[in-house]
């Protein structure tokens, strides 16, 4: 076993001409005379212990000078709790006050720090929503509305990147970064971890959350521990409030994710505001099965929770129920069902918020729940502009932009990787991130790709705070400047040709020679497409559409199963089914197909753009069906209606399509911040 206080016999006997040179120093120099007085330190396995005085303190390591004068440097989380406990009292600043360490863009000052708030104590508040008005109303797809920007504070300069280490965790344990959160100000940011100590999730008492508190000016860092399984939901407005939802540790989850903890960041540390339970009159019945054990969700769990301002928050349930909660009264503002669970898109100043509703995607105003407009878009991932004059979305069509104030939408166009549903991130009012590509509102093209990035991004205080994972270490979160400097000097007006497809360009159509049946209103259905979305037909042009039919050329035999009753049933997927009236399945026939409208750059063969579709039986079908049919003609008409011929009616053709401009550039995104590709 390698003893962490293992005596350095190759220092031992060096020169004593350097060990007296050594002592002058430590006798002459104001600031090292002033050390701490001796003591015993131990490790933290108490086998081992040193007589010596704390020396200096540098990032996560310790140097103390033992009595012969010799020094040692070791690593903080090899010290007893006890030893831990006396250099936090030492060293023991508020993160979250100017100047409470140097700055360091390499090495952040870390301290532990106990006293986290005991939510098991609080008492829990139930909200009571049933008497809680209905937030709607109409909801036109032409409004008029004022912009919402962000309110002006004052941003930090020259923030530096935190270091969130997983010390004092031992290797068998399985941490999990869960979130990170920055506040509207820029200052300070958290990161939470789930540590699982036993790996087959049997035993979850020794389970516990970390979560780092750090200073984005200072560096600072403290660590505080919760044996809660905390889900973080970011800072209030002001930055004063954080919240929490609990979870439970169990796997699968056995649901029980009804508690909302609300926090304040003080210069003491947190402190508890409230507990609240925001779903307790919402049924606890499983809405998603697990074939292996317990139900995934209830209704009664919390989904997320999204601040509006500095004591409203936006709760949402597993299962699409949104309330409006106020915080210090505890009571819901208003109340209302979407369609789906994800992400509230906000307006910088939290006035306005996006949710999906029915079949459209209603902008509200936030406090009072008022339907402002509504846009046609379902299921989306809308994100505001800095000024909240604009907004931009991902769907089926491909890019969405729009002006906020009148509900006006741009032709949607089509870059690669905008596919329905992808997150979007507003930079500044023209450029938008896409993943790792930076796409030019005004060109419409993608400009420059970003290596590294990932989709773990935030904007917040001015910078794009980005978490990059640091393997088992935990994360480092690198404050970056996007667009950086490299790609603005670059050009960033696009050329006329540098926008592939676009209305009034020639187009050519080219049916494969797979379909063999009804070219004719094939084409036709083609052409009205293309005329709708301004293109010219040419025969030879270089740019081409082609429609291709691919069937399998074999007959696949499956076993099938079928339910007693129209509702859903959980079935195991294709190609293998049980009946569950006798578990012995019945055979059908059936010829999966492939269809697939490309644009192609004509010259070099390259795609720029696909749709697909396969098709395939359906997965169940009711007995009452079946009665009137053989399996094998039911089967058959479900393949019918699912046929190519309504796909090409109904399949959507982008009307601008841009691939990235030439003569740009790639830079990678590291720990240590940006750098260009061309330079490496």
């Amino acid at each position: 076993m390698d003893t962490p206080f293992y005596e350095n016999r190759e220092a031992t006997m060096r020169n004593t001409i350097f060990c007296f040179s050594f002592i002058v120093l430590f006798l002459c120099c104001p600031l090292l005379r002033g050390a701490e007085e001796v003591r015993t330190w131990k490790d933290d396995t108490g086998l081992f212990s040193v007589e010596a005085s704390l020396q200096q303190i540098v990032g996560d390591l310790v140097k103390l000078q033992k009595t012969d004068g010799n020094v040692i440097t070791l690593p903080l989380v090899k010290l007893s709790e006890a030893d831990r406990r006396y250099i936090a009292g030492l060293t023991s600043q508020n993160p979250f006050e100017d100047g409470a360490s140097s700055k360091s863009s390499d090495t952040n000052t870390l301290q532990s720090a106990s006293g986290f708030p005991n939510f098991a104590a609080m008492e829990v508040r139930t909200v009571d929503f049933s008497q809680t008005r209905e937030a709607g109303g109409a909801a036109p797809n032409v409004w008029s509305c004022e912009a919402d920007p962000a309110p002006q504070v004052a941003l930090p300069e020259n923030v530096v990147r935190l270091t969130f280490r997983l010390q004092d965790i031992p290797m068998s344990a399985f941490p999990r970064r869960t979130d990170f959160a920055v506040d509207p100000t820029g200052k300070n940011a958290v990161a939470a971890f789930h540590v699982v100590l036993d790996p087959s999730r049997r035993d979850t008492s020794k389970n516990y959350t970390r979560i780092f508190l750090g200073n984005t000016v200072t560096g600072a860092v403290t660590i505080q521990d919760s044996p809660l399984k905390l889900q973080p939901h970011g800072f209030s407005a002001d930055g004063k409030r954080f919240a929490f939802h609990q979870d439970t540790w169990e796997f699968p989850p056995n649901g029980k994710r009804t508690l909302l903890h609300i926090t304040e960041v003080t210069s003491t540390g947190w402190t508890a505001v409230a507990t609240f339970e925001p779903f307790a009159q919402l049924k606890r019945t499983d809405s998603r099965r697990n074939f292996n054990g317990p139900n995934l969700s209830t209704d009664a769990d919390i989904f997320g929770a999204t601040w509006v301002d500095d004591k409203h928050l936006l709760v949402q349930s597993e299962s699409g129920t949104l309330i409006l909660l106020d915080i210090d009264t505890g009571k819901a503002v208003w109340r209302t069902r979407t369609v789906s669970r994800g992400d509230i898109a906000l307006s910088p100043g939290g006035k306005y918020c996006f949710l999906p509703v029915g079949s459209t995607t209603v902008l509200w105003e936030t406090l009072t729940g008022k339907a402002i407009g509504a846009v046609d878009e379902q299921n989306q991932k809308f994100r505001f502009s800095p000024s909240g004059k604009r907004f931009a979305t991902c769907s089926a069509q491909g890019i969405i932009l729009g002006d906020t104030t009148t509900g006006a939408r741009e032709v949607p166009f089509f870059v690669p990787g905008s596919s329905m549903g992808q997150r979007l991130l507003w930079l500044d009012e023209r450029f938008l991130l896409l993943g790792g590509s930076l796409v030019d509102t005004a060109s419409k093209a993608i400009v420059w790709h970003y290596i590294g990035l990932g989709d773990n991004v935030k904007l917040v205080g001015g910078y794009s705070w980005c978490a990059m994972d640091l393997i088992r270490d935990g994360t480092a979160l690198v404050p970056l400047t996007l667009p950086h400097a490299t790609m603005k000097a670059g050009r960033m007006t696009a050329s006329s040709d540098e926008i592939v497809l676009k209305p009034g360009v020639s187009v050519s159509v080219t049916i494969d020679d797979s379909v063999a049946q009804e070219r004719k209103e094939i084409r036709e259905s083609i052409e009205k497409k293309i005329a709708d979305n301004g293109w010219v037909l040419a025969d030879d042009a270089p740019i081409t559409i082609a429609l291709s039919l691919t069937a399998e050329g074999k007959t696949d035999t499956v076993e099938y199963g079928v339910s007693r009753s129209i509702g859903p049933v959980s079935l195991p997927p294709v190609p293998r089914f049980r009946s569950p009236l006798d578990g012995k399945g019945v055979e059908v026939e059936f010829k999966p197909e492939r269809y697939d409208i490309k644009i192609l750059e004509k010259k070099g063969d390259k795609e720029l753009w696909s749709a697909t579709k396969t098709t395939s039986p359906p997965s169940r079908l009711p007995l009452d069906v079946v009665k009137a049919d053989s399996l094998q003609e039911v089967v058959d008409k479900a393949m019918e209606a699912n046929s190519y011929k309504e796909w090409i009616d109904k399949v959507f053709i982008p009307k601008t399509i841009s691939r990235p401009q030439t003569g740009k550039g790639e830079s990678r995104v590291t720990e240590n911040g940006i750098v260009d590709v061309s330079q490496q």
